[in-house]
């Protein structure tokens, strides 16, 4: 891409590229910087998302972690109904969280919401319901850049549009989401949790050492 213009800019571009070739073919978004401890459980989640979706293909599936305490720097999912802890349904979102407060985040997490871990699974037209729902204009600018091939002159013309806050947050009506209970999810985005994820999973690299007595 020619610029930064936030993940929903992103996402699109794969989509549109996607759909000329099929526009019913299934899609799943992975976070490049987020760890899972036992990736057995993971696939698991995954069929199920993949399962929903066949079921839905209206709808987008997201995967949703296991809440442990008031994380303000994740997106939270609050399932439209109580999710038994041995459940593997995908059910409907009510609303969906983009980095809540301190005090909302206690509260989601006394319902027993669910962390977000941006694993987005769908058909690729049911994504582009999405977006041309919050950002038509920029979905046709970004068709526009695919038949003139002309991409700076289409990044130029469109903002940063993120997709959590600005897609997920108003259409949550549209998500379905499936508890992923085991695998241990962890986004790996600031020094802390790295430490965090590796003492937990006893992973001890050359450097790790040295870099928690700095720490201390």
């Amino acid at each position: 891409q020619p610029l930064n213009r936030g993940t929903a800019i992103a996402m699109a571009m794969a989509l549109l590229e996607i759909s000329r070739a099929d526009r019913d073919a299934v899609v799943a978004f992975f976070p490049c910087d987020h760890f899972y401890s036992n990736s057995h459980a993971f696939r698991l989640a995954l069929e199920r998302g993949l399962d929903s979706v066949e079921r839905y293909p209206e709808s987008v599936v997201l995967l949703g972690a296991e809440s442990r305490y008031p994380e303000v720097e994740y997106g939270w999912i609050e399932p439209e109904s109580d999710l038994p802890s041995d459940s593997d349904a995908a059910v409907r979102v009510k609303c969906f969280w983009e980095k809540p407060s301190l005090n909302q985040a206690r509260t989601l997490l006394d319902r027993r919401c669910l962390w977000n871990e941006f694993v987005c699974i769908g058909r690729a037209s049911a994504f582009l319901d999405l977006l041309r729902t919050r950002i038509p204009g920029i979905v046709r600018s970004l068709k526009r850049g695919f038949a003139t091939d002309d991409w700076e002159t289409a990044y130029g013309a469109i903002p940063a549009v993120d997709f959590s806050r600005e897609i997920l947050t108003p259409e949550s009506h549209r998500l379905l989401v499936v508890r992923d209970r085991d695998s241990g999810w962890t986004d790996l985005g600031t020094p802390e949790r790295v430490v965090e994820a590796l003492t937990q999973n006893r992973v001890r690299p050359a450097w790790f050492a040295g870099a928690v007595e700095c720490a201390s």
